[in-house]
């Protein structure tokens, strides 16, 4: 992995988590989270069975390309709110622009190959939930919620399903 994708420290890595925990709360969709441990560093944010989508001989291959292209967008808006939460929020400085085009490329490869995107279209939906997603972590009630959410993770440890939902509860008020 490159090293623009890598954590300076606890901290930063507590800010990216949570950004996908609130990128996913934001869409609606952090139901399919069963915890972040802060520790796991293989793969600290646990989804739910649902969420992983292995296909089934039953949908039309429609149906298929459209589940994996919600998943697509889904991962690739968990690695935006981890760079923007990080950078907006624990740092209050906008990403570098090498950071975004890194993440970019990234995205456009994956959207490519597991999607069948064209780059057009993996571009389209990236722009889309990258403008989205900066509004959101550059809005200030956002900003306090994450924070606080980072602190916690950090302290915890380890925040399973009910806590993820206890702590960004807010997020609906704003």
């Amino acid at each position: 992995m490159s090293n623009k994708f890598t954590y300076a420290d606890e901290k930063d890595r507590s800010y990216g988590l949570t950004g996908m925990a609130v990128t996913m709360a934001v869409w609606s969709d952090n139901d399919n989270i069963l915890e972040i441990n802060l520790d796991r560093m293989d793969e600290p944010v646990a989804f739910t069975p649902e969420f992983y989508f292995s296909g089934n001989p039953c949908c039309s291959a429609k149906d298929v390309w459209e589940m994996m292209t919600k998943h697509f967008q889904l991962a690739m808006g968990m690695a935006q709110g981890n760079l923007l939460c990080r950078r907006l929020v624990g740092q209050n400085v906008m990403p570098a622009d090498e950071e975004a085009a890194a993440l970019r490329a990234a995205a456009e490869e994956e959207g490519m190959d597991v999607c069948g995107l064209d780059k057009d279209e993996v571009d389209a939906l990236w722009g889309k939930s990258y403008r989205s997603l900066t509004r959101v972590f550059g809005h200030s009630g956002v900003g306090s919620i994450a924070s606080h959410f980072a602190s916690e993770l950090q302290s915890r440890r380890r925040l399973d399903r009910s806590e993820i939902a206890e702590l960004l509860v807010e997020l609906a008020r704003l």
